[in-house]
């Protein structure tokens, strides 16, 4: 017994242990020989916890109450826990809690010897305290977050009784021979687990081995949400205790569950309505700003703190430089934090001003210069932002990291290339291409410069040497989009075949594309998207991609269709239902529908599926919304929903086109001006979501010029589209060029693009009856699109 407390396992092993003293005696036996000691032993968790003691003083208290009255030692310090129990009204229970923590606490170090403990044991715990949680949650989260409570002390107990259960199943699945172990153990486990995340996505590995991807105890939410949910966002709760696991950092960034023991459906729901629930989101960044206050070696915690909206990033960025202190100085992620932070400023002379001093301070990292210069390309600066970036330091010692340097040059290139600033780009593209820092940057860079260039066979030729490598394998992008052009016929089977290894999102759009190409009318699109499959992809993956197909086959430049919208709910089925509710709003908002649009759109924050897809589905959600709001003469409404976009950092497209129609819906047409053009500049790559996002800006432009008759919008989408349409090469971006362009010649250029790659373009039916027939002779005399540039 002595071996296995100091952690010696094949000591103990070696004094054949038998394995047949109850837990309880068992972990009574560990006890009274100081669990201290052992824990001491272990190296990395020494350092891990001199380090939080030496830290801060919030943490060193906490850990100081555990040292003193450890739920290992007996006497006062049971007393101490026994009183604040007695509080929480679970006294009654005392002895059996007793055990079960010493039982609990005892496992941490020595769990892969005690594998003989029955799966109830874990759900005492959670249902025992359940009641006295849930009364006591409310009072807890109004509690200063820097300040560790008793209740802190029970909070612990959770943590380990999760964490235990968790690894459990870990160990199982990892290295049982038996397929189906843990399935078969969490199956048999109290009910008030089962619902845990992290237990939900253990159960679910579990049923793949045995090839079920449903199993019966799994509920819906599992299904559909649940396995996304716990892979990238829910850690093991309370990483930052003595007692925490290291199976935190497995699971990406932390989502708390120990605000009150609900059952993770309750969880999601929490939380993925906390944009409406200003009570949820306060609890979620309280959760986040605790942990914040007492990790110092993760800055994830102040960074979830920060974006969940524990601190105010519009009310000040003096209030986040206090969350972190003097902790995490010099880490490039502090930086991002801040300037996360001043991106909510919403004001870019002023976020131009703060970056420019960080750089005068002797900031050297690669995303201040390039902020900065993003700035400037808002505010119509480019050549200033083209100066400032030759200045960064790592291009005048690009052999000191030449990957970096390659990566940085190609990002600038591409920020240049999407403001439709050519030249720039093409500058920074060949800088990129003509560095020695491996394939990578120089085959993206010389498809780039053939995108920029309209010689499509450099540009294909660049993007097959990267997709054919090993190393490099990537998504068939614009470039196959222009083998489509050519007719080759291994286009489909190259799309498939990147589409099935997981790494094409462009695979839906393309397939948009190519059927457009083929001038297939909506119907037969919507009948050719619900046949579309791909092997071997995950069912739930196919279904999202067959939603955006279907999305933009019906509603991206052409008339919408209602009869045709219901296709979309039966493509989507019941894992897409958001992109349902966004396609049905988008359509009745273009018809003049408001109410009908405010009611679909403001739908789909509940109905949100995985968290993964979130954040996009309510972004791409808010610019339709806000405009209908604005038509019903609803401003105050939809000024308060771009304004919690921006509370929660998100100062991008979405939020500067939901601001720009309330600039322009009040007659501030200058300053709306000016966002539309800062949308521009951040419109994210045309890849996922059904509806693009450049074409949902250009839309809006149009509805906000026919609504308030002000030529300058036209003026502002014919310059936009023209922009884009260098490097957006799909049909719907040269149709809005032929429709507001000023220049005769570029509309009758632009319209034969638009009547090859898609000849029943919606908006094509406003262009003037002169300018499509002299697009009709370009096209029989040659395919402008092919065209080299000069």
């Amino acid at each position: 017994m002595r071996a296995l407390a100091r952690g010696d396992l094949v000591g103990a092993r070696e004094q054949s242990w038998n394995g047949q003293a109850t837990p309880a005696d068992l972990a009574d036996s560990i006890a009274i020989i100081d669990l201290e000691d052992a824990y001491e032993r272990d190296v990395d968790a020494h350092r891990h916890r001199s380090m939080l003691l030496a830290g801060h003083s919030a943490y060193a208290a906490y850990l100081g109450n555990l040292r003193q009255n450890d739920w290992t030692q007996h006497g006062p310090a049971l007393e101490t826990i026994r009183s604040e129990l007695e509080r929480l009204g679970v006294a009654d229970s005392w002895e059996g809690i007793r055990s079960l923590a010493l039982e609990l606490a005892s496992r941490i170090r020595w769990l892969q010897l005690l594998d003989r403990l029955p799966p109830t044991a874990g759900g005492v715990i959670e249902r025992t305290f359940e009641s006295a949680w849930r009364r006591n949650a409310e009072s807890w989260r109004r509690r200063p977050v820097d300040v560790v409570s008793r209740r802190d002390l029970v909070e612990v107990l959770f943590s380990v009784n999760r964490g235990l259960a968790v690894r459990r199943l870990e160990m199982l699945n990892d290295g049982s021979p038996r397929p189906g172990a843990a399935l078969s153990y969490a199956g048999r486990s109290e009910a008030a687990l089962r619902t845990h995340p992290l237990i939900a996505l253990e159960s679910m590995r579990s049923a793949r081995d045995l090839g079920d991807p449903a199993p019966g105890m799994l509920d819906t939410f599992v299904r559909y949400g649940a396995l996304k949910v716990t892979e990238r966002l829910v850690p093991l709760e309370d990483a930052w205790s003595v007692f925490g696991l290291h199976g935190a950092r497995l699971h990406g960034l932390p989502l708390p569950w120990q605000d009150e023991p609900v059952p993770a459906q309750q969880l999601v729901a929490r939380v993925r309505s906390a944009g409406n629930d200003p009570a949820a989101r306060h609890a979620a960044s309280q959760a986040y700003a605790r942990a914040a206050a007492m990790s110092q070696t993760d800055i994830t915690f102040l960074e979830k703190a920060v974006q969940s909206g524990a601190a105010d990033p519009v009310a000040g960025y003096e209030q986040v430089l206090e969350m972190a202190g003097d902790r995490y100085r010099g880490s490039p992620r502090r930086r991002d934090v801040e300037a996360w932070v001043v991106g909510a400023w919403d004001d870019a002379p002023r976020e131009l001003e703060w970056f420019a001093q960080r750089i005068s301070e002797g900031a050297g990292d690669w995303s201040t210069w390039s902020r900065a210069a993003h700035r400037m390309i808002r505010l119509r600066r480019p050549h200033d932002a083209r100066r400032l970036l030759e200045r960064w330091p790592g291009f005048s010692m690009p052999d000191a990291d030449p990957a970096a340097a390659a990566q940085s040059a190609y990002e600038a290139a591409l920020m240049f290339a999407n403001a439709g600033e050519l030249a720039l780009a093409r500058q920074f593209s060949e800088r990129s291409a003509g560095m020695d820092a491996g394939d990578w940057y120089r085959l993206e860079s010389e498809r780039l410069l053939g995108v920029l260039d309209n010689d499509w066979d450099r540009a294909s030729a660049a993007q097959e040497a990267k997709a054919s490598g090993t190393a490099y394998a990537d998504s068939v992008a614009f470039a196959t989009f222009y083998d489509l052009l050519k007719g080759n016929a291994d286009v489909e089977d190259r799309i498939l075949d990147a589409a099935q290894r997981g790494r094409n999102g462009w695979a839906p759009r393309l397939e948009v594309a190519r059927s457009r190409l083929e001038g297939i009318d909506a119907p037969q699109a919507i009948g050719r998207v619900r046949a579309w499959r791909i092997p071997g992809i995950h069912p739930e993956t196919e279904a999202w991609m067959r939603a955006w197909m279907a999305t933009e086959s019906l509603l991206v430049d052409r008339k919408p269709a209602p009869a045709l919208l219901e296709e979309i709910r039966v493509v989507c089925g019941s894992t897409a239902l958001t992109e349902y509710a966004i396609a049905r709003g988008h359509a009745a908002m273009r018809e003049g529908r408001h109410d009908e649009a405010v009611r679909a759109l403001r739908g789909i924050y509940p109905l949100s599926v995985s968290m993964d897809v979130m954040s996009e589905v309510r972004g791409a959600a808010l610019p339709p919304l806000v405009y209908s709001l604005a038509r019903l003469g609803r401003i105050e409404e939809a000024r308060r929903l771009a304004h919690a976009r921006l509370r929660l950092g998100r100062n991008d497209a979405y939020y500067q086109m939901a601001q720009a129609v309330i600039d322009g819906a009040e007659g501030r047409t200058a300053q709306a001006l000016d966002r539309w053009w800062a949308a521009y500049t951040d419109l994210p790559r045309p890849m996922d979501a059904g509806i693009p996002s450049g074409y949902m800006l250009l839309e809006l432009l149009e509805e906000m010029h026919d609504w308030r008759k002000d030529g300058r919008y036209a003026e502002l989408a014919a310059d936009i589209a023209v922009r884009m349409a260098h490097v957006w090469p799909f049909g719907w971006v040269h149709a809005f060029v032929a429709r507001h362009a000023a220049e005769r010649s570029l509309r009758v250029e632009a319209a034969a693009k638009a009547l090859y790659l898609d000849r029943h373009s919606f908006r094509l039916a406003s262009v003037p009856a002169d300018v499509l027939e002299d697009a009709r002779v370009l096209l029989a005399q040659r395919n402008p699109l092919l065209a080299p540039r000069h």
